[in-house]
């Protein structure tokens, strides 16, 4: 009875524990080992020397190697990228294209309406100098119409002493 409460040794059951929640200690592990490699191989090398020892792994370091290895498996992911990226570069140059076509367009609106103006400055001085010449022709057609007026009324005044004052209109 005594020996059975002295050495009570935990069931087979409780001594199965998950591992899920114990951290990956793989490269942690790989790191410390290529550590010892190199120590070794320099206390082999120089054997009466002291060899200073680099700090032993850290976090740091094992967050490094893990930086490295999803780096790795990032790159590998990246595959099916080019057909993606020549889908795009093909839209690109449609786009490209497209635009160019339509500015070509615009171009030649903008040339169309540029000889529209010029042609309608040109009319319209065309007709600034017909109106000037109309003008003219009325000015010396109103001059001449007044220079008779006078002479008409130069010689109706020695006969209007003799007839009765014309009816008002």
């Amino acid at each position: 009875m005594f020996d059975s409460q002295c050495h009570s040794y935990p069931s087979p059951i409780s001594m199965l524990l998950p591992f899920s929640h114990l951290p990956n200690f793989v490269p942690f592990s790989t790191l410390f080992f290529s550590h010892y490699v190199q120590i070794t191989c320099l206390h082999r090398r120089f054997p009466n020397h002291t060899v200073v020892q680099p700090p032993p792994p850290t976090a740091t370091s094992v967050s490094v190697y893990t930086t490295k290895t999803t780096k790795s498996h990032v790159l590998d992911l990246n595959i099916p990228l080019p057909p993606q990226n020549e889908s795009l570069e093909r839209q690109m140059r449609d786009m490209e294209d497209r635009f160019s076509r339509e500015a070509d367009e615009y171009q030649d609106t903008i040339v169309l309406r540029e000889d529209d103006i010029r042609r309608f400055k040109d009319d319209m001085a065309h007709h600034l100098q017909e109106y000037q010449d109309l003008l003219n022709v009325k000015m010396a057609l109103d001059i001449e119409i007044a220079t008779y007026r006078k002479l008409l009324e130069g010689l109706l005044c020695p006969m209007s002493t003799s007839l009765p004052p014309p009816p008002p209109p």
